[in-house]
């Protein structure tokens, strides 16, 4: 199953007027550069930009049209290839910071994200997906949907790539055996704190669903995965982890990718508040 991002956030994300529809989503020898140093050139209607951040040389794939202000959500005329570079820096300085900066086994070359030119493109780099979905993640890099330029802030843009890039960063793609709810509530977890929500905005579907009984003391079971309840059900449930057992005990619950995480998840806050307790709290 591919890692992705569904758009399940509105408001202060999307740009002003408007909220989006919801939908279904090697360290480098001698340091890095925190003012992101590029360089690229041009291919086919596409810039490439090579930046250096803290988690590592990124290459970012963007459409030329871009250089023109034409797709971006801050007006005609800005820069938008600057506003992408400080978007991917911003997004590697909050990967480190959960999951550090030493390069991952197996995690080989530059990290690459491409910003799809249109739709057609964006479902033949994502196995098919509309572009209702953000952003996916495979062993080719992170491809993100049109839609992320045209209709988010550049605080949305940032947090739609902390969330892939933190996919990429653990390997989680292909065959990679982290549970669904655990991957994708960690990749959530780990970009919220890049756009200020409160709980109530950043889980809506939650907050409705709460009240009626509907969610239950674990994570979301199998029968919600995609879903913008399932989504947001399991970015509440990483966060419940991280406030009873600690950061530290979440990373390494994802980086042991167990085979019942659910199992293990319950060990860890065993003997404090519910989760149900803890996220009416958190819905106040």
């Amino acid at each position: 199953m591919l890692s992705r991002r569904h758009f399940v956030l509105g408001g202060v994300i999307a740009p002003a007027g408007g909220i989006l529809g919801l939908a279904g989503c090697e360290r480098r020898p001698g340091g890095t550069s925190s003012s992101a140093e590029s360089s690229g050139g041009t291919d086919g209607g596409v810039s490439s930009l090579t930046i250096d951040t803290v988690l590592g040389r990124v290459v970012l794939r963007l459409p030329n049209a871009l250089d023109e202000g034409a797709s971006s959500p801050s007006g005609a005329g800005d820069d938008a290839s600057a506003q992408w570079r400080a978007c991917v820096e911003a997004a590697g300085h909050r990967i480190a910071e959960v999951w550090g900066t030493t390069r991952p086994a197996g995690l080989e070359g530059d990290l690459r994200v491409t910003l799809c030119r249109d739709d057609a493109e964006f479902a033949a780099s994502a196995d098919g997906l509309d572009a209702d979905t953000a952003g996916v993640t495979t062993r080719q890099g992170v491809f993100l949907a049109p839609s992320v330029a045209s209709s988010l802030t550049e605080a949305g843009r940032r947090v739609v790539l902390a969330h892939e890039l933190t996919h990429l960063w653990l390997g989680q793609f292909g065959a990679d055996a982290t549970q669904w709810w655990l991957k994708e509530g960690a990749a959530e977890w780990t970009a919220a704190p890049l756009v200020s929500v409160p709980e109530r905005s950043r889980w809506p579907t939650l907050a409705q669903a709460a009240p009626q009984k509907k969610i239950g003391d674990s994570p979301p079971p199998q029968e919600q995965v995609g879903t913008e309840l399932g989504y947001e059900w399991a970015h509440a449930y990483v966060t419940y982890l991280a406030d009873g057992a600690g950061t530290a005990r979440v990373v390494a619950l994802v980086r042991a990718r167990p085979r019942d995480a659910t199992a293990v998840a319950a060990s860890l806050v065993a003997g404090r508040e519910s989760f149900t307790t803890w996220l009416s709290g958190r819905l106040r």
